[in-house]
């Protein structure tokens, strides 16, 4: 049922550990809890028992799904364990940034501490894009005095500027000495 009350409604709030199911039997319930309503928040708490988010095989998760000017944040300040997104044996997607909107995708560019990113390194035949032929796209790669390396195996080719027609290339700076 439903009131019109503004009592505190406590389930399971004892000093005695048990377990406490809502809607958990086998039909088809449609569970709502919380309010998108002015100041209404939802706090979800896990002590060391673990936090499991789980579903049916075909299920789909919208986290966020109405939040157009929010922040949605995942992780803690000082988060040390593992994040992963996408761990999956079988062949899937991430997509990041993959909406059409002007989209900007930050990778490890906090300042605090050195980083060191991975893409693509697991020992398959991995293919890597990065940029696009459109328009004004561009690419910059920076490096500091920790040089830079591009390798590969020894049979591999190098192609540069291989749809360059009109263009130039530049390979080293006007006041180069090495």
């Amino acid at each position: 049922g439903s009131d019109n009350s503004g009592d505190a409604v406590n389930l399971g709030v004892g000093t005695v550990a048990r377990a406490i199911s809502i809607g958990s039997s086998a039909a088809a319930h449609t569970i709502t809890i919380g309010s998108i309503t002015g100041a209404a928040s939802l706090a979800l708490k896990v002590g060391t028992g673990n936090f499991s988010l789980n579903g049916a095989a075909t299920s789909t998760y919208n986290i966020g799904a109405a939040t157009t000017t929010g922040t949605i944040i995942i992780g803690g300040t000082a988060q040390t364990g593992t994040m992963t997104l996408g761990s999956s044996s079988g062949t899937n997607i991430v997509a990041i940034g993959a909406g059409t909107g002007a989209t900007t995708v930050n990778i490890a560019t906090g300042a605090g501490s050195g980083k060191f990113v991975s893409i693509a390194t697991g020992a398959v035949a991995n293919a890597v894009v990065i940029g696009s032929l459109t328009g004004a796209s561009s690419i910059g790669m920076l490096v500091g005095t920790g040089n830079f390396l591009l390798d590969g195996a020894p049979s591999s080719s190098y192609t540069f500027g291989l749809s360059t027609t009109t263009g130039i290339m530049t390979i080293g700076g006007t006041a180069q000495t090495g």
